[in-house]
């Protein structure tokens, strides 16, 4: 069983590594192939093992690679190939050749065979296609919230570690707001779920339309929501907080927003989003609409 797999897997990687061959070469390949068939006159024999195959690979790899038009276009230059050598043989003695029949036999098995085959890849690919679609839609759909259209929890995870890995390389800085709205379960108990619904996705439509197009805003869970400032030091990211109580100030739900930076006051993205969690406790005990710094000294657990 062990061998079986090692040798799909080897076949699998060949195969993708033949992909990336530019289209050109494969036109050289099957020059090279033919060429030598043509000099050395195998065609009146046409249907022996060697000659079939050497026709037919071309046209496979053709197919694989550029789907129902490489395999016509393979099948064709294999025709033009085996006419030429006929032509040539018609000129060289001066009569036609007495297998007229098996000629026309073989260009037609060529032809229909390539169009079978192009048909099949082409299935075959459309199915490829399909798939990968849907698999990109599923993946989107599990780092999606339905409700606000924005990055959920697990992709701000994923993408706040990545963030400061590039950090770390490039010796920047990373800044996270943890936000929160003031008055979702009031709104909730007196105008409904779905009005509630509804003050979600216009906070999250404030919280997109308000920062950079390289911040990075989600849905961190119920009323709370969360963005990320690549390249952004803790004064600008306070800038940016303040901008956001604003954009909400005269809104039915008003935030109130806990930051903190990496690495001033982190060592990782689980810290980081921690103190900035710690951040926002203490902006909620202080009051509505409110921005604060997570300081080691006020927020320590």
């Amino acid at each position: 069983m062990r061998e079986v797999a090692a040798v799909t897997i080897k076949w699998v990687s060949m195969v993708e590594s033949l992909k990336k061959i530019p289209y050109r070469y494969w036109l050289i390949i099957s020059f090279c192939i033919a060429v030598p068939i043509a000099r050395e006159k195998f065609f009146p024999n046409v249907f022996i093992d060697e000659i079939w195959n050497l026709y037919i690979i071309p046209v496979i790899i053709f197919s694989y690679y550029d789907g129902f038009r490489g395999a016509i276009l393979s099948g064709a230059l294999c025709n033009m190939i085996f006419i030429f050598t006929q032509i040539k043989d018609i000129v060289a003695n001066k009569k036609l050749p007495g297998e007229l029949g098996q000629i026309f036999s073989f260009l037609l098995v060529i032809a229909g065979i390539s169009m079978s085959i192009g048909y099949l890849t082409e299935k075959l690919r459309d199915k490829e296609r399909r798939l990968k679609a849907l698999n990109e839609r599923l993946m989107e759909l599990a780092l999606i919230d339905p409700l606000t259209g924005l990055y959920n929890r697990r992709y701000i995870q994923q993408r706040l570690n990545d963030e400061i890995s590039r950090a770390d390389r490039k010796g920047s800085l990373v800044s996270f707001l943890m936000i929160d709205g003031d008055n979702f379960k009031e709104i909730n108990d007196t105008m409904g779920h779905l009005k509630g619904d509804e003050e979600l996705q216009h906070l999250a439509e404030t919280l997109q339309s308000s920062v950079r197009q390289s911040d990075i805003v989600a849905r961190y869970g119920g009323d709370e929501f969360c963005v990320i400032l690549p390249d952004t030091d803790k004064k600008a990211a306070r800038e940016v907080a303040a901008r956001l109580c604003e954009a909400c100030r005269d809104s039915r739900l008003s935030i109130s927003i806990g930051y903190a930076s990496y690495p001033e006051d982190a060592e990782n993205g689980d810290e980081l989003v921690k103190i900035a969690d710690l951040a926002l406790l203490e902006a909620k005990k202080e009051g509505k609409n409110r921005v604060v710094s997570f300081s080691k000294n006020k927020n320590a657990p």
